[in-house]
């Protein structure tokens, strides 16, 4: 259990590029408060206007970003808060827009090593699967899972999990079910 708690930390920390921890929140509120605090912390989206409102664990996003890749971004770091049921993603893009001083830039296809921290946090952060040994490797978009889980059912939700998260192509699933994992 500790283990896991240190990997989500670690992932989170991957992912926005900040220490922030988040605790487990049932509330409409503090699911906002801790996207909008995913968004502030993050070094591409904190230059944009970006938000969110929640409404019965269905989150509408909103604001305004330069490129496709970062309303992606938005909606995937919205996805790795916990309770979230729906996303509607309402970020207008708009190329345009004036460049941040010292902005971090989004590829407009994204990379694989950031498919594989996203497809890794997802799985992390499910509380389905007890993924204490899962490991992700992306290269051209097809992602490969290897480790152990503890059952096929786990092993089955880590695939759905994989190939539903933005940028996947394709997966291969060598995930091994032993007892225990």
């Amino acid at each position: 259990m500790l283990l896991n708690k240190f990997k989500l930390c670690f992932f989170v920390l991957l992912i926005t590029g900040n220490s922030a921890i988040f605790a487990k929140s049932t509330t409409d509120k503090d699911i906002d408060t801790q996207i909008d605090m995913l968004y502030a912390r993050n070094p591409v989206l904190k230059e944009h206007e970006v938000c969110s409102k929640t409404n019965e664990h269905q989150v509408t996003l909103k604001g305004c970003v330069q490129s496709h890749a970062e309303k992606e971004l938005a909606q995937d770091l919205a996805s790795l808060v916990e309770y979230v049921d729906k996303i509607d993603n309402q970020i207008k893009v708009n190329p345009k827009l004036p460049a941040a001083k010292n902005k971090a830039s989004v590829p407009d296809k994204m990379s694989d090593a950031l498919i594989s921290r996203l497809v890794h946090a997802k799985i992390i952060l499910n509380q389905s699967i007890h993924a204490s040994n899962v490991q992700v490797k992306t290269l051209n978009g097809i992602t490969i899972l290897t480790g152990n889980v503890s059952s096929v059912e786990e092993k089955k939700l880590a695939y759905t999990i994989a190939l539903e998260t933005k940028g996947v192509v394709d997966v291969k699933n060598k995930l091994k079910v032993r007892a225990g994992a």
